[in-house]
């Protein structure tokens, strides 16, 4: 262990000599203060915390990632060009020793630069709070609903998957069935329809929604958060009637409005219907007579409660963004392993975009392609193509597991929840997913090449 520190620390060295962690500090600090003080909000205090927590982490996030990828490259690769590698390796160090210890050097070096930005983003956030004319409103709204940790909870939904299944059979019985139509291309289609089918309450009807609650904070106000369409295609407000009751059908909490379709809605609710706990019904009335109403099947109900602070929330949120540093780094020094300069961090560069893609090689390998939308579902062969090239999306999304997850920085600036659950399944992603791999690829050529030899 005493050789791969040393290693570390001679990468280190290396970087500050070479001006890396100066250069980098100074555009964190840059990015952090300036940025939020160029970029102009809508006014609101909810526009204030997107610009400081999204825009300035998110312009550090990328600068490091860039900067990461570039260095890890350069940390081997430079090396080997140089000649200096064989100082190295003429030395009892063994390949995953040299490995690591590159790997680990830049892993701190990102970590230290994401701090700092971290605690310079918080520093501006709170001046710019207090030194705002904000209302007594804004500043309990900013306390109440922002700077929090939400979570998002859904209703349960009953099995619509077994009444897609019948609807389908039931088709095929019928003869309502294209010939030549694979059933596995087709269920998709059913699938979603029957889920859709429990989001559409008809004119003057109701539907009644049962929403089990985490463990969370009782004494804090919760929010009904949900967005509709209409089926008639003019955009006149729709009057709905929403109810909240406990579970034993005592009503909690109940309000009569007019709303526009396709717009987002927050009501707030009085701290009681958080705390009757283990479950609530949502029980929505569609008081228009002649337009049926769908809320959105993913985001068009959900109620948020509060399980955590938002200093817990940051140390996760910086906690995730430093694990897909660490994994970037990985890369980095593998393609330099491999690779001299410039053609290490192109590969570098490479592996990052596809990392940076993660969320449509999931929603792909999840959903599969839509081909049967642009070719039509009458093709035999459409089936076969669609699996295999689902396949494809699947082996993509396993090497981008790390990557996986909504927007952090997005949820940090809502008040949304980052769970420690999900920072762990991040850190086992990245030690037996992409991670892993790159570490086996990069000792394995630090073992095959010769670097002790004189390079050409």
């Amino acid at each position: 262990m005493k050789r791969l520190w040393t290693i570390v620390v001679l990468a280190m060295r290396s970087a500050v000599r070479l001006r890396l962690v100066a250069t980098l500090l100074g555009l964190v600090v840059v990015l952090s203060l300036a940025l939020p003080a160029v970029i102009q909000h809508d006014g609101t205090i909810e526009g204030l915390v997107r610009v400081v927590q999204t825009y300035s982490l998110g312009a550090v996030s990328l600068m490091l990632a860039l900067a990461v990828i570039w260095s890890s490259c350069g940390s081997l690769a430079l090396d080997i060009q140089a000649r200096q590698i064989q100082l190295v390796m003429v030395k009892p160090i063994q390949p995953w020793e040299l490995w690591c210890g590159k790997w680990i050097a830049q892993v701190l070096l990102a970590g230290v630069m994401l701090a700092c930005s971290l605690a310079l983003t918080w520093a501006m956030l709170s001046w710019r709070v207090r030194a705002g004319s904000w209302t007594e409103e804004d500043r309990r709204k900013l306390v109440d609903q922002i700077l929090v940790a939400r979570q998002s909870v859904v209703p349960t939904l009953p099995d619509f998957e077994a009444r897609a299944r019948a609807r389908m059979e039931e088709d095929r019985a019928a003869g309502r069935w294209p010939e030549g139509l694979d059933p596995k291309a087709a269920w998709p289609m059913y699938r979603d329809l029957a889920r859709t089918e429990l989001f559409l309450i008809e004119p003057g009807g109701q539907r009644a929604y049962d929403v089990t609650l985490p463990k969370h904070d009782p004494t804090a106000p919760a929010q009904l958060e949900f967005r509709f369409l209409k089926s008639t295609l003019d955009l006149e407000a729709v009057e709905l009637r929403w109810v909240i009751l406990a579970a034993d059908g005592q009503e909690l909490w109940s309000t009569n409005g007019v709303w526009l379709p396709r717009r987002p809605y927050a009501l707030p609710l009085p701290s009681h219907v958080a705390a009757s706990a283990p479950y609530v019904r949502v029980v929505l009335f569609n008081r228009h007579d002649r337009a049926a109403i769908l809320l959105d099947p993913d985001e068009g109900l959900r109620l948020m409660v509060r399980v955590g602070t938002v200093n817990g929330n940051l140390v996760r949120a910086g906690l995730l963004l430093w694990v897909r540093l660490a994994v970037l780094a990985a890369i980095g020094v593998s393609a330099g392993a491999w690779f001299s300069m410039p053609v290490a961090s192109l590969v570098g560069l490479a592996m990052g975009l596809m990392a940076a893609m993660a969320g449509y090689i999931f929603a792909t390998a999840a959903h599969g392609p839509a081909l049967g939308e642009i070719f039509g579902y009458d093709r035999p062969w459409l089936g076969t193509v669609e699996q295999w090239w689902r396949r494809y999306f699947v082996v993509l999304s396993w090497f981008t597991t790390p990557f996986r997850g909504a927007s952090v920085l997005e949820r940090l600036a809502t008040g949304t929840v980052i769970p420690w659950g999900e920072v762990g399944q991040a850190v086992v992603r990245a030690l037996v997913g992409a991670g892993l791999i790159a570490a086996v690829l990069g000792m394995l050529a630090l073992t095959r090449r010769e670097l002790g030899g004189v390079q050409e």
